[in-house]
């Protein structure tokens, strides 16, 4: 993984102080593997993860599961991530995968760019139906990267910014759920802790 060795570094020194790190995978980094996981101690999820925030059941998942109106990139993210295709893209060279994702970086920018609001955005009732299928009132996500929190019936949606670009997120912080800067300092309390 050329070009990402710091982070890499950073995830293992955090893990090797005894930390636990978990993920789910995205849109760009579903092929991570085992290998992964031994580099860096982080605790690969797959595409979602169930667990307790601020009191409340809550589902972390990519986002990208959630822009249903999304119809082009909902049928690109079937043919990537389908089994003759991640078993050829453990077969390319380095420099040649790195290429080719660049390439294919390059041409989503350019897709995402022409792409109505609407159709790009996470969608509130698939984050209600998401929730609901797990038994959890609270869904943190990424992938739109135009952070908010919404609610839509009994279910509470925080769309975190992108990572990497400053916009920190969000931890949880004596039991509230607060946003984070880009160095992870505290900020506003997002939730408090359910009763």
């Amino acid at each position: 993984m050329p070009g990402f060795a710091p982070v890499l570094e950073a995830l293992s020194r955090t893990t090797g102080r005894g930390a636990a790190v978990e993920a789910v995978v995205g849109n760009r980094d579903f092929l991570l593997d085992g290998s992964f996981e031994r580099r860096t101690g982080v605790r690969m999820r797959g595409e979602e993860m169930v667990t307790q925030v601020a009191g409340r059941r809550a589902l972390l998942v990519h986002g990208d599961t959630l822009c249903t109106r999304d119809l082009a990139y909902q049928r690109y993210r079937k043919v990537v991530r389908s089994g003759p295709v991640r078993a050829l893209a453990r077969l390319v060279p380095g420099s040649i995968a790195g290429a080719l994702a660049g390439g294919l970086r390059a041409k989503s920018t350019a897709a995402v760019a022409a792409k109505l609001p609407e159709t790009k955005s996470i969608v509130l009732e698939a984050a209600e139906g998401a929730a609901a299928g797990k038994g959890c009132t609270l869904v943190i996500c990424g992938h739109a990267h135009a952070p908010s929190l919404r609610r839509v019936g009994e279910v509470t949606l925080l769309v975190l910014p992108a990572w990497g670009d400053g916009g920190g997120g969000a931890a949880e912080i004596g039991g509230q759920l607060r946003a984070t800067d880009g160095e992870g300092r505290p900020g506003e309390v997002l939730l408090p802790r359910a009763p």
